[in-house]
């Protein structure tokens, strides 16, 4: 398979600057708001000492890594990204199989638009799929989009063939026949499994143009893991990208990891039962002690985390929780920071800034 590139620069128009600046002014307004509710709702306690030890430094420096990875993803519109040339590139951690850098966009030049890179790591023995977080007004309004849906959504079993594609070019959905699951046979504790349909939506997009390149790159190197990763919406896209290839049949749970930073809630207590039934390498997700979209989607609203969250402190240390114990959330680490809460802090994670800038 030839690595897609589909690399061009594109100059924002001054009204489309203004509406970004609008809308990230409601949405600041909505997320201080939502976890002003989550606090009432959850009647959270003051700050209090993680369940668990410090992390470890080579835990620490395996969730940097991935943090990068994630932040790289921001880039995918400069002209260096396409040849894995930009400045965090260069990083020794970061070095990748230049024959195999793929730029994926599921819908391209509309509001839809989102980006995906996968790539492949020598070093960590992986193949990296790492989903952009929000930056368009079509991700917010995603984002948004809170409403749980049953997942997963079938199209096939067998996703590797690509035969069902989105057009990146046009913008074009194929016909797909979706059909919605009553019952998971092979995951039966996911019969209720629901999850924030303007994630899944995203993840849908990407789905059929990220399966082929998966199934063509595991064909190649067989024992690589593959390791889904993103920061924010990216993922929360990542996490429902790594339990769709498990339940489809395209990877198998031994070999298949979700590595997300500042992820948002994603579904409900069934839907986590489901993944940890799948039984994936790793699930970690990595919390700022002072980040508010990890309080999203709401509890209140039917919402659970996913074990297992390293958090990280007003100190910048990195703790382990005992997420399992008290069902996905461990009580004494996210939960317990009340005021401030900043949209800084969820785009700066130990040390490494999400960002358009290289």
């Amino acid at each position: 398979m030839t690595p897609t590139t589909n690399f061009k620069e594109r100059a924002v128009k001054p009204q489309f600057k203004l509406l970004r600046v609008c809308f990230a002014v409601i949405i600041g307004l909505l997320v201080a708001g939502g976890v002003l509710i989550a606090l009432v709702v959850n009647k959270l306690g003051p700050f209090a000492a993680p369940s668990v030890a410090q992390a470890n430094e080579s835990k620490v420096a395996q969730l940097k890594t991935y943090t990068r990875f994630s932040s790289a993803a921001f880039l995918t519109d400069r002209a260096s990204f396409s040849t894995w040339n930009c400045v965090l590139c260069k990083r020794p951690e970061m070095q990748v199989k230049k024959e195999h850098i793929y730029i994926i966009r599921s819908a391209e030049n509309t509001f839809l638009e989102h980006p995906a890179i996968v790539v492949v790591s020598d070093l960590l023995k992986t193949i990296i799929v790492s989903v952009r977080g929000s930056h368009s007004l079509g991700d917010w309004s995603q984002d948004l989009n809170a409403l749980l849906k049953a997942f997963p959504v079938t199209i096939s079993r067998n996703m590797t063939t690509g035969e069902r594609m989105v057009n990146a070019s046009s913008a074009i959905v194929m016909p797909m026949k979706e059909t919605i699951l009553a019952t998971l046979i092979d995951y039966p504790k996911g019969k209720q499994s629901k999850v924030h349909s303007g994630f899944l939506n995203e993840w849908q997009l990407l789905k059929p143009l990220v399966i082929p390149i998966i199934a063509n790159l595991t064909s190649i190197f067989p024992l690589y893991d593959v390791t889904f990763t993103g920061h924010s919406l990216g993922g929360a896209i990542a996490l429902l990208g790594a339990a769709d290839c498990v339940y489809s049949g395209v990877l198998p749970g031994a070999k298949t990891a979700a590595i997300t930073i500042g992820q948002p809630r994603v579904g409900n207590a069934a839907f986590r039962e489901l993944v940890l039934s799948m039984k994936l390498k790793e699930i970690s997700r990595v919390v700022n002690y002072n980040d508010p979209v990890p309080h999203l989607g709401l509890e209140a609203w039917g919402y659970n985390h996913i074990e297992n969250q390293f958090y990280v402190d007003s100190e910048s240390k990195v703790f382990t929780c005992d997420d399992a114990s008290h069902g996905g959330e461990d009580t004494n680490c996210e939960n317990t920071q009340l005021l401030p809460l900043g949209i800084t802090a969820h785009m700066n994670y130990l040390g490494i800034r999400m960002t358009l800038d290289e």
